[in-house]
């Protein structure tokens, strides 16, 4: 399954942990999740992204049904927590 391929790609680049949830009211629908260390690595995974890994994203956009979007949220941590940053792709 190519979304198994993204989330051994996204822990190998730094995510600590990655989900991937079907949508129990639409089950054409996923989101995935993953949790990076800091908002800082985020940030500087942006800068050094493969070439595999931009192919690999691209397939999985491949998936998505014809006239739906994908969207891209970032949440972070209260500062209780601001070590912890997590990311949300949902299409």
């Amino acid at each position: 399954m190519i979304m198994a391929e993204m989330g051994r790609n996204r822990r190998r680049d730094g995510a600590v942990q990655w989900w991937l949830f079907q949508d129990t009211a639409d089950s054409s629908r996923f989101v995935e999740t993953w949790i990076e260390m800091t908002w800082a690595e985020h940030l500087r995974y942006h800068d050094r992204v493969s070439v595999a890994h931009r192919e690999l994203e691209e397939r999985v956009r491949e998936l998505t049904r014809s006239g739906s979007t994908i969207s891209t949220r970032h949440f972070i941590a209260p500062e209780t927590r601001a070590s912890t940053m997590r990311c949300s792709t949902d299409g």
